[in-house]
């Protein structure tokens, strides 16, 4: 049982990287500046909410429960300075851990 929550806990730090390191390009932006986040779907449970935490803190990425704006479970990317990079790579890094089984999405706040 051991081994397989450690693989498990290694996995979700794989998929978490590789969405850190996805590729991206700038989003055009039609407002101001703003928050990004990646918000973790609600279809997630309650032990991959935990291990996409523990894996946030390995990777030294803010993973906050309760986040301004948000519904909580979400990642904090940046803020975008109205160059749409943070949008930009908000997007790319929802959509990699979708695309691998933790289901989320961008989510910006327009202050």
């Amino acid at each position: 049982m051991v081994e397989k929550m450690a693989f498990e806990s290694l996995k979700v730090l794989e998929i978490v990287r590789a969405a850190n390191n996805a590729v991206y390009m700038p989003k055009a932006v039609a407002c101001g500046c703003g928050r990004a986040y990646v918000t973790l779907s609600s279809k997630n449970d309650r032990k991959t909410v935990n291990a996409v935490a523990k894996a946030c803190k390995t990777l030294g990425l803010m993973f906050l429960r309760k986040a301004y704006g948000t519904t909580g479970n979400s990642i904090y990317i940046g803020y975008d300075n109205a160059d749409g990079r943070a949008l930009g790579r908000a997007e790319a890094f929802a959509a990699k851990l979708t695309e691998h089984g933790i289901p989320a999405y961008s989510d910006a706040v327009a202050d």
